[in-house]
């Protein structure tokens, strides 16, 4: 049962850790070309931020998302003051799988009081 458990916590912590970047002013052009339809962003303008979109579309002039409520909202290029977009950190999934899988090894190895499982 033990190594069942230590083995479906370890599947379930590789499904993959996600961090926010930030988009520098400079490169905004060239990361709306790395949009894509159901990306997860961050948007900042003069006057709003909202986060928890999913994009929608990209133009070279614009970027089309969709609020977890369902609304469609449009961003200028123009008036975007920051961007931060949702990637995959590998090594922050590594790092959790192998800290529950070394948690789960010494906690089998407690439980069965054994020296060198």
């Amino acid at each position: 049962m033990s190594k069942t458990l230590v083995l479906l916590l370890t599947v379930v912590s590789m499904c993959g850790c996600t961090t926010m970047r930030v988009v520098a002013p400079a490169d905004l052009q060239a990361s709306l070309g790395r949009l894509h339809a159901g990306d997860r962003i961050a948007v900042r303008t003069a006057d709003a931020w909202q986060e928890n979109l999913r994009v929608a579309g990209v133009s070279d002039a614009n970027i089309q998302a969709e609020t977890r409520s369902g609304e469609h909202v449009t961003f200028a290029k123009d008036e975007i003051a920051e961007l931060q977009v949702r990637k995959r950190a590998p090594g922050k999934t590594a790092a959790l799988a192998a800290g529950i899988y070394i948690f789960g090894v010494l906690s089998l190895c407690g439980v069965n009081n054994r020296v060198g499982c």
